[in-house]
C-alpha cells in the first residue's frame, strides 16, 4: 500500500504554501483539489474565486459544500490504477498536501493546461527524526519534485526543509508553472539565387566568423573566480528561490 499519511479530522487552515501562491492561479481557472481530505484547499480557492475539482477516496466530510455549483466533488480511489478521473481534464492548477502516490506525478503533470501551476506540498526523507510518516514509500526523496519538473515546469520555488508548526515535520514543497507549447519554427526563406546575393552572405559569414574567434581569443584571457552559493538559499537560472536543508 503506497497512501501517504492522512489526518483525518475537520478542515484545518489552508497551508501557508498554498495560501501564498494561490494568487498565481489564473483568475477563475478551475482548480483541482487531489486527495482534498476535509476540503480547506478546496474552500480557500473557492473563496478566491476558482472553480474547484475536489477527488478523494472518502468525500464525506465535504458534505456542507455539496450544494455549491463551483465545487465539482469526486469520489475516487486515486490508487486503483486505470485512466482514472484526470483523463482528459484540464486545470489552471492542482494542489496536493500531505499526499504521495508516485503514479500520479506524472498525469499531474499532464493535466495542466499550458500556464497552469503546480502546488505540492508533502513529507520527505528527514521526517523519520520527527515522527509518522516513516515508510519511503509517502516520503520524497530529497530534490524528487525539481526531478519531476525538470524539461516540463518553470520552478517559481522549491523547499526541502524542516517545520516547527502546526507539528514539527520534514517536508518537500513546490511551486512550478506548466511552460507554454513551443511554437513551430518558421520556414526559411528561398535561398538567393542571385550571385550578388551569395557574395554579399559570404562577406558576412566572414565577418562574423573573425568576430567569433576575437571573443573566443578575448574570453580566453579572462579569469574569472567563482562564488560558491548556499545551498539552503540559492537561485535557480529561472530565478526561482530553492531552499533545501543542510
Amino acid at each position: 500500500m503506497t497512501r501517504a499519511h492522512r489526518r483525518a479530522g475537520p478542515p484545518s487552515p489552508p497551508s501557508p504554501w498554498i495560501v501564498r501562491f494561490a494568487p498565481l492561479i489564473r483568475a477563475e481557472g478551475r482548480v483541482l483539489d487531489l486527495a482534498c481530505g476535509a476540503g480547506r484547499h478546496a474552500r480557500h480557492l473557492r473563496e478566491r474565486g476558482h472553480r474547484v475539482t475536489a477527488i478523494d477516496i472518502d468525500v464525506s466530510a465535504l458534505a456542507d459544500v455539496a450544494g455549491d455549483a463551483g465545487i465539482e466533488i469526486v469520489q475516487a480511489d486515486l490508487e486503483k490504477g486505470g485512466p482514472g478521473p484526470l483523463k482528459g481534464r484540464r486545470f489552471a492548477a492542482a494542489v496536493v498536501t500531505n499526499y504521495l502516490f508516485r503514479l500520479l506525478l506524472a498525469p499531474l503533470v499532464d493535466c495542466l493546461e499550458p500556464g497552469g501551476v503546480l502546488l505540492y506540498e508533502t513529507f520527505a526523507v528527514g521526517n523519520e527524526r520527527f515522527g509518522r510518516p516513516r515508510n519511503p514509500d509517502y516520503l520524497l526523496e530529497r530534490g524528487e519534485l525539481l526531478a519531476l519538473a525538470a524539461g516540463q515546469l518553470e520552478v517559481i520555488a522549491y523547499e526541502h526543509v524542516a517545520l516547527a508548526r502546526p507539528a514539527p515535520a520534514m517536508v518537500q514543497r513546490l511551486c512550478a508553472r506548466k511552460r507554454p507549447r513551443r511554437q513551430p519554427r518558421a520556414r526559411r526563406a528561398p535561398a538567393d539565387s542571385r550571385a550578388g546575393g551569395r557574395n554579399a552572405r559570404s562577406c558576412a559569414s566572414a565577418g562574423m566568423a573573425a568576430r567569433a574567434r576575437a571573443t573566443r581569443a578575448s574570453a580566453r584571457s579572462a579569469t574569472t573566480t567563482p562564488v560558491p552559493v548556499p545551498p539552503s538559499a540559492r537561485t535557480s537560472p529561472q530565478g526561482s528561490t530553492i531552499r533545501e536543508w543542510p
